[in-house]
Protein backbone atom coordinates (compact mmCIF):
# COMPACT_ATOMS: atom_id res chain seq x y z
CA UNK A 1 0.00 0.00 0.00
CA UNK A 2 1.21 3.58 -0.85
CA UNK A 3 2.30 5.95 2.32
CA UNK A 4 1.99 9.16 1.48
CA UNK A 5 3.12 10.53 4.67
CA UNK A 6 6.02 7.98 4.47
CA UNK A 7 7.03 8.64 0.79
CA UNK A 8 7.18 12.51 1.67
CA UNK A 9 9.82 12.28 3.97
CA UNK A 10 11.64 9.78 1.48
CA UNK A 11 11.44 12.12 -1.45
CA UNK A 12 13.63 15.21 -2.90
CA UNK A 13 12.27 18.50 -1.51
CA UNK A 14 10.62 19.37 -4.91
CA UNK A 15 8.29 16.16 -4.40
CA UNK A 16 7.30 16.67 -1.09
CA UNK A 17 5.82 19.84 -1.78
CA UNK A 18 3.41 18.00 -4.36
CA UNK A 19 2.65 14.77 -1.65
CA UNK A 20 2.07 17.26 1.01
CA UNK A 21 -0.54 19.17 -1.55
CA UNK A 22 -2.00 15.90 -2.58
CA UNK A 23 -2.14 14.60 1.26
CA UNK A 24 -4.14 18.10 1.87
CA UNK A 25 -6.64 17.62 -0.53
CA UNK A 26 -7.34 14.45 0.68
CA UNK A 27 -7.98 15.76 4.03
CA UNK A 28 -9.34 17.99 2.94
CA UNK A 29 -12.02 15.80 0.97
CA UNK A 30 -12.23 13.39 4.59
CA UNK A 31 -12.84 16.21 6.30
CA UNK A 32 -15.84 17.68 4.19
CA UNK A 33 -16.85 13.97 3.93
CA UNK A 34 -17.33 14.05 7.54
CA UNK A 35 -19.09 17.51 8.50
CA UNK A 36 -21.30 16.36 6.23
CA UNK A 37 -22.42 13.22 7.90
CA UNK A 38 -22.21 15.16 11.12
CA UNK A 39 -24.59 17.92 9.53
CA UNK A 40 -26.84 15.58 8.01
CA UNK A 41 -26.93 13.45 11.58
CA UNK A 42 -27.71 16.78 13.47
CA UNK A 43 -30.77 17.35 10.96
CA UNK A 44 -31.89 13.85 11.44
CA UNK A 45 -31.76 14.45 15.12
CA UNK A 46 -33.61 17.78 15.19
CA UNK A 47 -36.27 16.26 12.86
CA UNK A 48 -36.71 13.52 15.37
CA UNK A 49 -36.75 16.07 18.44
CA UNK A 50 -39.52 17.95 16.45
CA UNK A 51 -41.48 14.72 16.19
CA UNK A 52 -41.59 14.08 19.46
CA UNK A 53 -42.15 17.07 20.76
CA UNK A 54 -45.24 17.28 18.44
CA UNK A 55 -45.95 14.22 20.00
CA UNK A 56 -45.83 14.85 23.37
CA UNK A 57 -47.31 18.30 22.65
CA UNK A 58 -50.76 15.96 20.95
CA UNK A 59 -51.02 13.90 24.13
CA UNK A 60 -50.35 16.38 26.73
CA UNK A 61 -53.54 18.47 24.33
CA UNK A 62 -55.35 14.85 25.03
CA UNK A 63 -55.29 14.55 28.32
CA UNK A 64 -56.22 17.91 29.00
CA UNK A 65 -59.37 17.92 26.99
CA UNK A 66 -60.64 14.52 28.41
CA UNK A 67 -59.91 16.32 31.83
CA UNK A 68 -61.92 19.34 31.02
CA UNK A 69 -64.84 16.50 29.82
CA UNK A 70 -64.27 14.44 32.84
CA UNK A 71 -64.77 17.16 35.20
CA UNK A 72 -67.93 18.13 32.50
CA UNK A 73 -69.66 15.32 32.82
CA UNK A 74 -69.12 15.20 36.47
CA UNK A 75 -70.82 18.60 36.75
CA UNK A 76 -74.29 17.75 34.59
CA UNK A 77 -74.15 14.41 36.31
CA UNK A 78 -74.21 16.73 39.67
CA UNK A 79 -76.84 18.89 38.51
CA UNK A 80 -79.06 16.13 37.30
CA UNK A 81 -79.23 14.96 40.99
CA UNK A 82 -79.95 17.81 42.56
Amino acid sequence: MFNEKGYSSDTPDGYSDVVDEVLGEKEAAINEKRKKSMDAARSQAAHQAKLRAEEEQKNRLQVEADAKAKIEAENKAKEHEQ
